[in-house]
């Protein structure tokens, strides 16, 4: 629970606000665990016209978005604090394997993961090499584990990635969970969006395996 968390990661983390100023929600951030679906759901949104950035330029239009972001780091980096603070949760068993993948062909990654485990990330210390399997799966699912539990401390509002891929209606909800109001397109809309950035995002994973 907050109680637990150590003070300097309260002091460093961008969910850390005491209040909104005037009561006007301006910037949302939409977090969790790494591998969630943020890039594919901040896509969707920038489909509907909301400015939502992912982690970087590169990704899903220009960062910081003036709307907020889908970034599972964004939490930890500011220093930037936003309004509202939305929660993306992804099976974790899909999480673990697909963090775990990026672990074993990554060492830089593995380092980055270990400094974001907080309280008992010393565990795993530098001695852990990326082609130790187990370490690297027990990495992913402690990581999916603390982060998660510390976003569950500050989130006003929580959804699966499975039903924002599948469901409209979920997504016209998380926008409005996110205090956009009129700003959020009915679910035909959602509809549209969701289905042609999973036809990208589909096309171009084939695309890879075909050249690869």
């Amino acid at each position: 629970n907050r109680t637990a968390l150590p003070s300097a990661v309260l002091g460093a983390t961008s969910l850390h606000r005491d209040h909104v100023e005037n009561n006007v929600r301006q910037t949302v951030l939409i977090t969790g665990v790494g591998r969630s679906g943020t890039g594919v759901l901040c896509k969707v949104f920038q489909e509907v016209g909301l400015n939502i950035s992912h982690d970087n330029d590169k990704d899903c239009g220009p960062y910081p978005g003036s709307d907020g972001a889908v970034s599972w780091y964004d939490a930890f980096r500011g220093p930037r604090q936003y309004d509202t603070v939305l929660h993306l949760v992804r099976d974790p068993l899909s999480v673990i394997l697909s963090r775990s993948s990026t672990l074993l062909s990554s060492p830089g990654t593995i380092h980055f993961l270990r400094n974001t485990i907080s309280r008992g990330g010393e565990k795993f210390s530098s001695k852990l090499q990326v082609n130790d399997t187990d370490s690297v799966v027990a990495m992913a699912t402690k990581h999916w584990v603390r982060r998660n539990s510390f976003v569950e401390a500050y989130a006003e509002w929580r959804e699966r990635t499975e039903d924002l891929t599948t469901d409209p209606l979920a997504l016209w909800q998380f926008c409005m969970a996110s205090y956009f109001g009129e700003r959020c397109p009915p679910p035909s809309k959602w509809k549209a969006a969701r289905q042609k950035v999973l036809s990208h995002y589909t096309n171009s994973v084939e695309q890879r395996f075909k050249h690869a």
